[in-house]
């Protein structure tokens, strides 16, 4: 009787400690970020991970999507607006970045940073080490936009074969061949 006291003890901890050692697991439909408008996403577990699957981003000038605590971060993201100077960017705790793992389809893309970088142990009130910079692992679809990483006053490139051409509202570029 006691020895399948303990076993029940034991299924229900080992249980528990699967449950809350999975990692979240979150869906937008469209996510739609103003002007400077931040979205943080922020995890108290210790080495935590998050799966953002988002159909359409939309991120206007300077906004940020930020994640703190999260050790992993994986963005599946179905159409992106990207304005200009927006950034993500990730903090895994103990001045350590998160790692990155983002698809993404572009349609608009002026200029977005993937910020994964270690934060120094000299800010006078932490006692944890040197932080240490995360992976990013960047997939992009070719029919969208092409990332161009060389000189960062240029425009992303439009897809293989297309010249970019102004809309009638003179405010953003579209390719001129259809997909």
């Amino acid at each position: 009787m006691k020895n399948k006291i303990a076993i029940l003890i034991g299924a229900f901890f080992l249980c528990l400690g699967h449950v809350f050692a999975q990692s979240a697991d979150q869906h937008f439909s469209k996510l739609v970020l103003n002007k400077k408008e931040k979205k943080v996403f922020h995890s108290k577990d210790k080495d935590s991970t998050i799966t953002l699957r988002i159909d359409t981003l939309i991120m206007k000038d300077k906004s940020s999507l930020q994640f703190y605590g999260e050790k992993d971060v994986k963005l599946v993201i179905g159409y992106a607006e990207i304005g200009n100077n927006a950034f993500i960017s990730g903090n895994a705790g103990k001045n350590n970045a998160s790692n990155f793992d983002i698809d993404i389809y572009f349609q608009r893309l002026g200029s977005l940073y993937i910020i994964a970088k270690g934060r120094d142990a000299n800010n006078g009130t932490r006692t944890d080490p040197n932080g240490d910079g995360g992976n990013i692992t960047l997939t992009y679809a070719k029919e969208g936009i092409t990332p161009q990483t060389e000189n960062k006053k240029r425009k992303a490139l439009p897809p293989h074969g297309c010249k970019p051409w102004r809309s009638s509202c003179g405010s953003c570029l579209r390719p001129a061949c259809h997909i």
